[in-house]
């Protein structure tokens, strides 16, 4: 069974669904049996519909499909996601913490956000800046290059950029500002389907 099979079928025996009602008018019955025993992948247009079928955004979860708790994991990402928007930084640390018992903490790209987390957490807490810094940087150097110019590169960047703000690094600030820009200009180029 695929991860996102599992999570479908998770997400719809919490909402006491059967496969017929999670499917009438988006697919049919057969089709969510075999995404659920992992025969079928569904595209991503399927799975936003699924999704609001069952309230949940699968294609946040399918991020998260290859851990052993997806479901668990996606709610603790949006909890801490929404815990820094509210500038809740011990709350975040706390909670980045607890995420990083979980078995799944050594999983990509859920290891990544953790410790991108609890950089800027401890950042937010301590004001040790450079130290930010320097833990960001280590951490971009060991990661996939797939996932350096995706999501969790931009947060270890973000965190940078933000110290190098506080500290007063104009020139580091702006040309890891550039670097970001080529970065997004690089990963979203491939993507253009504009014929201009």
């Amino acid at each position: 069974m695929s991860r996102i099979g599992i999570i479908i079928k998770e997400l719809r025996q919490i909402k006491n669904l059967s496969r017929t009602e999670l499917a009438e008018g988006i697919c049919t019955e057969k089709y969510i049996y075999l995404i659920e025993k992992g025969e079928r992948t569904p595209s991503s247009e399927l799975l936003i519909l699924l999704g609001r079928r069952l309230g949940e955004d699968l294609l946040a979860q399918f991020k998260f499909s290859n851990c052993d708790d997806p479901v668990t994991i996606s709610k603790m990402q949006f909890k801490l996601g929404e815990q820094i928007r509210q500038g809740e930084y011990e709350q975040g640390f706390l909670l980045t913490q607890e995420a990083e018992r979980y078995s799944d903490n050594t999983k990509v790209p859920w290891k990544h956000m953790l410790k991108a987390n609890r950089i800027l957490c401890q950042m937010q807490r301590s004001k040790e800046y450079e130290q930010a810094i320097a833990e960001a940087e280590q951490a971009l150097a060991s990661m996939e290059k797939r996932f350096n110019v995706g999501f969790c590169g931009l947060f270890y960047r973000l965190i940078q950029l933000y110290a190098y703000h506080q500290l007063g690094k104009n020139e580091d600030f702006e040309q890891l500002l550039r670097t970001m820009f080529s970065l997004l200009n690089l990963r979203y180029s491939f993507h253009d389907t504009s014929t201009n």
